[in-house]
């Protein structure tokens, strides 16, 4: 019998904070990142601690979820809080070689959402969260192997190719419609239905402005993929997460340098 083990479902170098670090600023990577858990390292890159949504929800007098957009008051109040205050120290964790089974009964038994993955010095090396637990158990009980890694990039041109070709053909719809209706020769008296036509256009005209302007940014797009470039911060060469280029296709900045070019 093949025994599944950590290592053919964990994310494998996952992004990690510092303890020292203020926690608005691990409050962001998570957002940024689309995460519900930081691992905590040293300088050695050992496991000292994790961070969570929930740690920083039970450290703070407000809402705090990746959805939530703090006020200026609210990241202040993160700011004054160090990563180290509201983490979780010395946490539960795994080993690339641990039985799968294993680890989802330390998950369960720990009531934790996540294993921090360490090689034999104690250094982080991924990440195991309740989630990925799920998705090998669904795919263990229809018997079919670990799905590889997503290309997000790739990934993401497809849905982009995709949404270009429905805005194409959405575009050429409301434009025909258009022009059908300024073509139109109004009958003598036909006062009423004339003005409905120009209604209709006045309705079509905003939006077929705004799918443009999403064509045009999918093109912008479309160009940064071609040049290798797409998903690429133009400011600190960081990782432009897939949720930001899914919403604004012609970001060139991550989230944290749009934040400080805006500052």
């Amino acid at each position: 019998m093949v025994v599944v083990q950590v290592r053919d479902w964990m994310t494998y170098k996952p992004i990690a904070g510092d303890e020292d670090a203020a926690a608005v600023e691990a409050f962001d990577t998570m957002v940024e990142r689309g995460i519900r858990h930081l691992p905590v390292v040293d300088p050695g890159n050992h496991v000292i601690g994790v961070l969570s949504i929930d740690d920083l929800r039970a450290a703070v007098p407000f809402e705090v979820t990746r959805e939530t957009r703090l006020d200026s008051s609210e990241r202040d109040q993160l700011r004054g809080i160090r990563v180290s205050d509201a983490m979780t120290w010395a946490p539960v964790t795994a080993h690339p070689e641990t039985a799968l089974d294993h680890a989802a009964r330390l998950l369960a038994d720990n009531r934790i959402g996540c294993l921090p993955v360490v090689d034999t010095r104690g250094q982080l090396v991924g990440i195991l969260s309740e989630t990925d637990a799920l998705s090998a158990l669904d795919a263990i009980l229809r018997n079919v192997a670990p799905a590889k890694p997503a290309d997000d990039v790739d990934n993401l041109l497809d849905e982009l190719w995709a949404e270009r070709g429905r805005l194409v053909e959405q575009i050429a719809k409301w434009q025909q419609t258009e022009r059908a209706l300024l073509d139109e020769a109004p009958e003598p008296g036909d006062l009423a239905d004339r003005a409905a036509d120009l209604g209709a256009i006045a309705a079509i005209e905003p939006l077929s402005a705004r799918a443009q302007r999403r064509l045009r940014a999918i093109d912008l797009a479309l160009e940064r993929a071609e040049q290798g470039r797409l998903g690429i911060c133009e400011r600190c060469q960081g990782r432009i997460p897939r949720t930001r280029l899914r919403a604004i296709p012609e970001s060139t900045l991550c989230v944290r340098c749009a934040r400080t070019a805006v500052a």
